[in-house]
C-alpha cells in the first residue's frame, strides 16, 4: 500500500556499539581477579541490562554493564561498554499515519477553493482561521464581550455603522520565511475570498461590502447597508466548518498566478508535500505562535485510502496510527486492533435527503434581481418531487411524494442496522430543535408508514415504471453512503425502481452553485447550527453553494419563509429568533421540505502507537488537531 518507517523506538532498539571507530578496546575484569583486554564490535540490548546515565553537556554517556561469557583462561568475563548517545532533542517527535478517505488538491487561494470541504486545510494545521475557540470543547464560544484566544485578540462592533474593528496579535509567523502576519494579511485573505468569480465555499459577498487594513494591527470589515450581522462571531470562527484561513498578501504578490497551490499558513503544521488522494506530509512548525497549542508530533502523514476495508486493515497491521470509522464496524474494529481507542469527532451528523429541483424563490434580494425559474426547476412526470409555484397543481403532487418518500424510510432499523444502533432517528432539519429539546413539537415527528406511502403515490399519480435518480456521494466526509442505500432499498419494497448516482462531491457540486441540479441527493446539516441561529443560508438566492432548493419568498401566494431566515439575521431577541425558525421547521414539516433521516456520530479510531489525542469537537467528520496528537 505505502511504506511506513519501520525504525522501533530507541527503547525498543538493539544498539550496535562502537566508539572511536568500528572496534573498542574494553577493559575486562575475570573473576579470578585477572585483567584482559578483549578488543571487538559489541553489540548490547537495552532491555534487561544494566544502564547507568550521567550527563555532559547536551550529551548523555550510557554505561552499560553487560554479562558476556568469553573463555578467557576458564574464567567468565564481564565487560564494561561506555557508549555516547546524543541527548533526546527538545520539542515535537515521532510521526504519526492517518488513514483518509480522499486528499484535497492543494489549493492555496480562497477564491479558488470550492469543494466544499476546503476546511480540511485548517483542520490539518496548515492554515487559521482568524478566531478560534479557547478549548477543545464543543460548548465552549469565544468571548463576544472581549480578548479570543485566536489571531484575532479584541474587537469592537458597530451596528450602526456596519463594522467591527479587530486588533490583530503580533508575533504570528508564516510558514517557509513569508514573515509577520498583519492586518494587511488578514484584509487581503477575506476580500481575495470575496472577490469577483470566487468559488469560495464560505464567501461573504452577499453581506460584506470590504475588509480594510487601517494600521498594521486593527483590521475593519464593513457590511453592506443592512447587512450587519450580530452573530459575526460565529460567522467568523469556524464554528460551521471552517472559514476564510489567513493567507500571505506578500506571497500572492509576488508569486500571482503560482501562488495558487503554495499552502502557506500560520498553523502548527507546515507543508512538506501535498498531493491530492495520494499523499500529504506536515511538519511541525517551529515558530508557531500558541504557547498551548505546540505540536507534539514532528512529522503528521496523512494518506488516501478510499475503501474502508483497507483502512481497517492497515489499523490492524500498524500501517497507519489512525482512521474515521463507521459505526458499523466500531466496535469489531476496537476488539481487533489490540490497544486502540476511539474517539467521537464532531457532532453527530444529521443525514438529510434533499429534494433537489425545489427553487420557489423569485428575488435574489441582495442584487435585487429576479432568478426564478431556476434552470433546475422541471416540474415534470420525470420529477414528482419537483413542484412549481406558478403551477399549483404541481405543487400538491409533489407534496405527496415527498411525504411519500419520507415516511417509506425506517429511521430506526437504519439506525440500529447501518449505524450499528449508535446513531439516533431524527425528524428536523436543525438537530438543536429536534426531539429531546424543549422546542420540538409532536407533529414533527415522521412516522414509518409504508402503506400509506403508497397511497400517497397513487394520489399523486405516480407511473409504476418511474425510476427515480438519487445522488449519494461516496467522498463527502459528512455523508454516511450506506444510509442512503438503505434509503433505496426502502423505496424498491414500496415499489419504485431508484437508480442509485455516485459522482464525486467535488464533480457534482457546481451543480449545487448554479442551481441547475434535479436530482434527490443526501447530504447533511443542522448539528453545527444554533436553535435561534440563521440557518438557511444554503436555501436562498445567492452566488455560491446551496443544497438544490431555495424557500419561498412571499411571491406566487405561497408564505414568505425566507423573510424568517433574513429577520433572524438582524434579529437580537433570542425569543424571536426561536419563533422564526419554528415557523420555518414548520413550513418543512408541512411541505416534507427535506427528509431528515438519522443522526450519525463520526468516529476515529487510534492504534496503540498513538498515546494521546485531544480532536476539536468542531470538525464535521474530519480528521482534526494534530497538534495534540503524542506518540509513544
Amino acid at each position: 500500500m505505502f511504506a511506513r518507517d519501520k525504525t522501533l523506538p530507541r527503547a525498543a532498539s538493539t544498539v550496535v556499539l562502537g566508539l572511536l571507530g568500528a572496534l573498542l578496546a574494553i577493559a575486562v575484569v575475570a573473576c579470578g581477579g585477572e585483567t584482559v583486554t578483549v578488543v571487538e564490535t559489541v553489540i548490547v540490548t537495552e532491555k534487561g541490562d544494566t544502564v547507568v546515565v550521567t550527563e555532559k553537556g547536551d550529551t548523555v554517556i550510557e554505561t552499560v554493564i553487560v554479562e558476556k561469557k568469553v573463555e578467557v583462561k576458564g574464567a567468565t568475563v564481564v565487560e564494561t561498554v561506555i557508549v555516547e548517545v546524543e541527548a533526546a532533542p527538545a520539542g515535537p517527535s515521532g510521526e504519526v499515519i492517518v488513514g483518509e478517505v480522499r486528499i484535497l488538491p492543494p489549493i492555496g487561494l480562497p477564491s479558488k477553493q470550492g469543494t466544499g470541504t476546503d476546511f480540511h486545510y485548517v483542520d490539518w494545521g496548515v492554515y487559521e482561521n482568524l478566531m478560534r475557540a479557547r478549548t477543545h470543547i464543543a460548548s465552549e464560544r469565544p468571548d463576544p464581550a472581549g480578548a479570543t484566544h485566536g489571531i484575532a485578540t479584541a474587537w469592537v462592533a458597530d451596528p450602526d455603522a456596519g463594522t467591527v474593528t479587530f486588533t490583530i496579535r503580533t508575533g504570528v509567523m508564516f510558514h517557509d520565511g513569508w514573515g509577520e502576519l498583519t492586518a494587511e494579511d488578514v484584509a487581503f485573505s477575506f476580500n481575495e475570498g470575496n472577490k469577483e468569480g470566487t468559488t469560495f465555499y464560505r464567501s461573504q459577498k452577499d453581506r460584506v461590502d470590504f475588509w480594510e487594513a487601517t494600521d498594521d494591527t486593527h483590521v475593519v470589515v464593513h457590511y453592506k447597508e443592512g447587512q450587519f450581522d450580530p452573530n459575526f462571531v460565529k460567522a467568523l470562527w469556524g464554528s460551521g466548518g471552517g472559514n476564510t484561513p489567513m493567507i500571505s498578501k506578500k506571497l500572492v504578490e509576488e508569486l500571482g498566478d503560482d501562488a495558487i497551490d503554495k499552502m502557506i499558513g500560520t498553523g502548527p503544521y507546515s507543508v512538506v508535500s501535498w498531493r491530492s488522494d495520494d499523499e500529504v506530509v506536515l511538519e511541525a512548525f517551529s515558530d508557531y505562535w500558541r504557547a498551548d497549542g505546540q505540536p507534539q508530533t514532528k512529522t503528521v502523514r496523512v494518506v488516501a485510502i478510499p475503501e474502508e476495508a483497507v483502512r481497517i486493515a492497515a489499523l490492524k497491521t500498524g500501517e497507519i496510527d489512525m482512521t474515521a470509522i463507521s459505526s458499523k464496524f466500531l466496535i469489531d474494529t476496537l476488539e481487533s486492533v489490540p490497544g486502540s481507542t476511539a474517539y467521537a469527532v464532531g457532532a453527530a451528523q444529521n443525514q438529510i435527503l434533499y429534494f433537489g429541483g425545489n427553487y420557489w424563490t423569485k428575488t435574489w434580494r441582495e442584487e435585487n434581481e429576479v432568478v426564478f425559474p431556476r434552470p433546475g426547476l422541471k416540474a415534470d412526470a420525470e420529477h414528482p418531487w419537483i413542484g412549481d409555484p406558478t403551477k399549483p397543481g404541481t405543487l400538491e403532487t409533489s407534496r405527496k411524494f415527498r411525504r411519500a418518500l419520507s415516511i417509506a424510510i425506517d429511521r430506526d432499523l437504519i439506525n440500529e442496522t447501518i449505524l450499528a444502533g449508535l446513531g439516533a432517528p431524527s425528524n428536523v432539519y436543525l438537530a438543536t430543535m429536534g426531539d429531546g429539546t424543549p422546542y420540538f413539537k409532536d407533529e414533527w415527528r415522521i412516522p414509518y408508514d409504508p402503506e400509506q406511502a403508497k397511497i400517497l403515490l397513487a394520489e399523486a399519480g405516480i407511473s409504476s415504471d418511474l425510476t427515480i435518480n438519487m445522488w449519494i456521494p461516496p467522498d463527502n466526509v459528512a455523508v454516511d453512503p450506506e444510509v442512503g442505500q438503505g434509503i433505496a432499498q426502502m423505496w424498491r419494497d414500496i415499489g419504485l425502481d431508484v437508480s442509485i448516482e455516485s459522482t464525486a462531491y467535488a464533480a457534482r457540486r457546481p451543480s449545487l452553485v448554479t442551481r441547475s441540479i434535479d436530482i434527490l441527493w443526501m447530504h447533511h446539516w443542522g448539528v453545527n447550527g444554533e436553535e435561534d441561529g440563521a440557518f438557511l443560508c444554503c436555501h436562498k438566492p445567492s452566488g455560491g453553494f446551496s443544497k438544490g432548493m431555495e424557500v419561498p419568498d412571499g411571491n406566487y401566494g405561497l408564505p414568505d419563509i425566507l423573510g424568517l431566515y433574513y429577520a433572524n439575521r438582524t434579529e437580537e431577541d433570542f425569543v424571536k429568533r426561536i419563533q422564526n425558525n419554528v415557523g420555518i421547521l414548520d413550513f418543512m414539516n408541512d411541505e416534507t421540505w427535506v427528509a431528515p433521516v438519522v443522526k450519525a456520530q463520526a468516529n476515529y479510531v487510534t492504534g496503540p502507537g498513538v498515546q494521546e489525542w485531544r480532536p476539536s469537537s468542531f470538525a464535521w467528520k474530519d480528521f482534526i488537531s494534530p497538534e495534540t496528537i503524542v506518540m509513544k
